[in-house]
């Protein structure tokens, strides 16, 4: 979307702002087309939070050290995050 919009108006500066819901339902159709599933298929709910909250764990961590290290560390802590969500999954509380 973004990309059509800065080739039909490269003299104009463009952002793509999506309400939380659209974006939801954009993610989630993108989901269920990859995986061969129905929109509202459980797993992928689930996959769209654990996934949400893995890129906002990254960029507030980021935030929070003043961007540093760039974009590089930002990808780097996305990357982190991501790789964490196994071993989150398969904690247990001790009795």
């Amino acid at each position: 979307m973004l990309d059509r919009a800065r080739k039909s108006r490269p003299d104009k500066q463009i952002a793509v702002v999506l309400a939380k819901k659209e974006f939801e339902a954009w993610y989630l159709a993108i989901l269920a087309g990859r995986f061969g599933l129905a929109d509202g298929d459980l797993r992928l709910l689930v996959l769209a939070e654990l996934t949400t909250t893995a890129w906002s764990v990254a960029g507030r961590d980021w935030v929070r050290r003043d961007g540093a290290g760039g974009r590089a560390a930002l990808v780097d802590g996305v990357r982190a995050a991501f790789a964490a969500i196994p071993a989150s999954l398969e904690l247990r509380a001790s009795p």
